[in-house]
C-alpha cells in the first residue's frame, strides 16, 4: 500500500492530451483498480508550485506522478508556473518513486532528484512528443496520439501494479514491438525518440529494484 500524488492540468492542448489520456488509463477507475492505494490530488488551478509542495510536506507520499512541460533542470505546471528545479531543495522527494511526463526534466533535474534521496525516477532526457488527429472527436478517443501518450502511461500502470523497474521497462519494449510495425514512418521515428531518451531506473536513475 502506497500514497501517490497525482499532479497535471488542462492549460494547453498538449496537457489536456496527457491529462485526458492519463484519466483513460489511469486515474478515472483508480479506487477500483488500485484499492491498496491513496491518492492525493493537485490537478488543474492546483497545479502549481505552492499547492503541489505543500501536499508533499503535509502528506507521507510515496509515488509522484505528474505531468506538465519541462526543461532541462525544470518541471513546470500551470500557467507556466515552475513546480521543481535544479537549483532548490529536493529533499521532499526522499524515499520516493518520481515520475515525471515532462520534457528534458530527465537529463539534469531527474539526475538531482535521484542524488537528493528518491528511490527511482523516470522521465525523458530530451522532448516528449506525439502526434495526434486535426479534429478528433474527443481527446481520449483519439488513436494518433493515443499510441504515444500509452507508452509513458505503463510507467504509471506498472509502478501502481507493484512492478519493479525491470519488469516496467520490460512491458514498455513489449509496447513497443507490438505497435511500432504498424505506424508510418514518422510516427515510428518519433515514438522511438520517446523510448530511446526514457530515463528510468532500469538503466542509471536510481534502484532498479525499487516497488511501491
Amino acid at each position: 500500500m502506497g500514497t501517490v500524488m497525482r499532479v497535471d492540468h488542462d492549460g494547453d492542448l498538449t496537457n489536456q492530451y496527457v491529462q485526458a489520456f492519463r484519466n483513460k488509463h489511469v486515474f478515472d477507475n483508480f479506487g477500483s483498480q488500485y484499492p491498496q492505494h491513496l491518492i492525493e490530488v493537485a490537478v488543474n488551478a492546483d497545479a502549481v508550485s505552492q499547492s503541489v509542495n505543500a501536499m508533499l510536506q503535509q502528506n507521507s507520499i510515496d509515488y509522484v506522478s505528474a505531468a506538465g512541460h519541462g526543461t532541462y533542470d525544470t518541471f513546470i505546471g500551470r500557467d507556466g508556473s515552475p513546480i521543481w528545479d535544479y537549483s532548490q531543495n529536493l529533499g521532499l522527494f526522499s524515499g520516493k518513486i518520481v515520475h515525471l511526463l515532462a520534457c528534458q526534466t530527465g537529463a539534469l533535474l531527474g539526475r538531482e532528484i535521484i542524488q537528493q534521496g528518491a528511490k527511482a525516477f523516470w522521465g525523458y532526457t530530451v522532448n516528449f512528443v506525439f502526434k495526434h488527429s486535426a479534429q478528433p472527436t474527443s481527446l481520449d478517443k483519439d488513436n494518433v496520439a493515443e499510441v504515444f501518450i500509452k507508452m509513458d502511461i505503463i510507467i504509471d500502470r506498472g509502478v501502481l501494479a507493484g512492478k519493479n523497474a525491470a519488469d516496467i521497462y520490460d512491458s514498455i519494449e513489449r509496447y513497443m514491438a507490438k505497435v511500432l510495425l504498424s505506424l508510418p514512418a514518422l510516427d515510428r521515428g518519433l515514438l522511438l525518440s520517446n523510448f530511446v531518451h526514457l530515463a528510468c531506473p532500469a538503466i542509471d536513475w536510481g534502484d532498479r529494484a525499487a516497488v511501491l
